[in-house]
């Protein structure tokens, strides 16, 4: 009994530990469509292999402005952006 509750424990450290690490390799953008910044950013990681993993627009009634809200998986080993 005990080999079993201490491989379960062991599965869900592991199991935690592996979700914990894909986490922290997720960033969330939220910017308009004149951030210019922003949008070099954002284009800076595509480049470099990041994944789009949840990408949602809202346009504003008012004028042309469109709000952006992004989530990249980013790969490890990629330098940060340098603004």
């Amino acid at each position: 009994m005990k080999r079993y509750l201490l491989l379960a424990l062991t599965t869900a450290m592991l199991v935690a530990g592996f979700s914990s690490s894909a986490l922290a390799k997720e960033r969330l953008f939220t910017f308009s469509n004149n951030n210019n910044g922003a949008v070099k950013e954002v284009n800076y990681y595509l480049d470099n292999g990041a994944k789009v993993v949840f990408l949602d627009t809202a346009a504003k009634v008012t004028d042309s402005t469109v709000i952006i809200t992004v989530v990249l998986e980013i790969p490890d080993g990629t330098a940060p952006y340098q603004k």
